[in-house]
């Protein structure tokens, strides 16, 4: 009756913030992990660094289950992703050509257990869509049996991913965010 996925996403200033959080285990007590590391990311740290916001959720979920998650900045100007995960929380950045670079997470438990956590930077165009997702979708999602979904909305890719990847027995979230129309 309650998910244990979550997922917040801002614009402001040419810059896309992203958070996708999955409370450990199912129900009540996954959605309890899940809001705690969503109200760090909507609060003060929302303007804080990626590593920075989820050393703040580790802080805050020590009296929840744990949870993974990450925390994305897609910043137009710069034309970069800030990037730092902790678990198995997947992202990904796809080329208009569907060639798609995968982003690394950390290994720990946001909450209970961080060893070391630490910020990528990826290259990212106009043309690019990021994409992040909780293990509720399997990793091994490929879009080029979808001629023309890369130009819809991204609710649309979300959507399809969602249909057609999910386990089916977990909480499953997927993120879709266009640069060139983030930036708008």
């Amino acid at each position: 009756t309650v998910c244990g996925d979550d997922w917040a996403l801002k614009v402001e200033y040419g810059v896309v913030r992203a958070m996708v959080v999955d409370g450990l285990g199912h129900g009540a007590h996954a959605a309890a992990a899940a809001a705690a590391a969503r109200a760090v990311w909507q609060g003060e740290h929302q303007t804080r660094s990626p590593v920075e916001t989820l050393q703040a959720a580790h802080t805050a979920l020590r009296a929840t289950r744990g949870a993974t998650m990450a925390v994305a900045w897609l910043d137009h100007a710069n034309k970069i992703v800030r990037y730092a995960g902790v678990g198995n929380i997947g992202a990904a950045i796809l080329t208009p050509q569907l060639k798609s670079r995968n982003l690394v997470s950390s290994n720990g438990t946001v909450g209970m257990e961080l060893r070391r956590l630490q910020e990528f930077q990826y290259p990212i165009t106009d043309e690019d869509t990021f994409i992040m997702y909780s293990d509720g979708i399997t990793s091994h999602w490929r879009l080029e049996q979808y001629p023309g979904l890369m130009q819809r909305h991204p609710g649309v890719i979300a959507g399809a991913i969602y249909r057609d990847y999910r386990r089916g027995r977990d909480d499953a979230t997927v993120v879709v965010v266009k640069l060139a129309a983030a930036s708008a």
